[in-house]
């Protein structure tokens, strides 16, 4: 039985919100790759499938906020230099 949850959390800096995407970018392989061989039984499968689902959902999220993240602290003017 799975129940579902939701967990928010503060948001991180842009490159610890990257290195979250690839993360789960890669264990998305690694399922699509557990699902292609198919050595598990139908019901793994389908639960990868589904599980694969979720965190592709996940990483396009996170990606988008990289973005705003991104768009938001790039449209910040820059500190103006000194005159000396």
């Amino acid at each position: 039985l799975m129940m579902e949850q939701q967990v928010v959390l503060p948001l991180p800096r842009p490159d610890v919100l990257r290195d979250t995407v690839d993360t789960v970018e890669a264990v998305t392989r690694q399922m699509t790759k557990a699902i292609d061989q198919g050595q598990s039984d139908a019901r793994h499968i389908a639960d990868l499938r589904f599980e694969r689902k979720e965190l592709n959902a996940l990483a396009r999220r996170l990606a988008r906020r990289v973005g705003q993240r991104a768009h938001t602290q790039s449209s910040r003017k820059p500190p103006r230099a000194k005159k000396q």
